[in-house]
């Protein structure tokens, strides 16, 4: 639910998708595995406005937060991050931008209502990217920046500007668009990215 779904601040499906999924999931006896990708001014951008689309998504999580398995942020398409560590915005694809998006998810940050986002747990956020050149119109990440992010995350080495405040060993991971892409571009994503996140989980 993105853009022209009219999901917004006050609209109805804001109010009732968190009912309807709740039902969907008692229906199943619980055993449902929820994920959330919306592009980052529904949820980042509460930082800078709180209404129309922006921050849109956060009302939604804040509803589902318990059944919430994984909430991997659109990092592509906008431009770059709005955050609270740096002057300005994170740039796309940059190791700043996916660790500033990961620290805003896991440590909180204040909503531009005055009100506080509340932490996720990390294994319930992951970074979201294209998975190459032809996948998205920007927001593509060098693989090296991709790895280095995680390597900030997870163990506070080769991070940039931005640092978390504690080592996220258990953090969500990164999603793609799109598998299909990345076949297409020769698996220049899931190759390394995917021998990553395979040493990450034996440590």
């Amino acid at each position: 639910m993105e853009s022209g779904s009219n999901l917004v601040h006050g609209s109805q499906i804001q109010a009732r998708l968190p009912r309807a999924l709740k039902k969907i999931e008692a229906n199943m006896g619980g055993d449902m595995y929820l994920t959330m990708a919306p592009e980052h001014p529904y949820v980042h951008g509460g930082m800078i406005a709180y209404s129309g689309i922006w921050g849109a998504y956060i009302p939604l999580i804040d509803e589902l937060r318990s059944s919430l398995d994984l909430l991997h942020v659109q990092l592509y398409n906008n431009g770059g991050l709005p955050n609270p560590y740096l002057t300005g915005s994170a740039r796309e694809g940059s190791v700043d931008m996916m660790v500033a998006q990961s620290k805003m998810l896991i440590e909180g940050f204040e909503l531009a209502n005055g009100e506080m986002f509340r932490p996720l747990r990390s294994d319930q956020v992951a970074i979201g990217l294209p998975s190459g050149p032809k996948s998205a119109n920007s927001g593509q990440a060098p693989t090296q920046n991709i790895l280095d992010a995680l390597d900030c995350v997870t163990s506070g080495s080769r991070c940039g500007e931005v640092k978390p405040d504690f080592n996220y060993e258990d953090f969500g991971g990164v999603m793609t668009w799109s598998i299909n892409w990345d076949q297409f571009d020769g698996f220049n994503f899931s190759g390394p990215v995917g021998d990553k996140l395979r040493v990450m989980n034996t440590q």
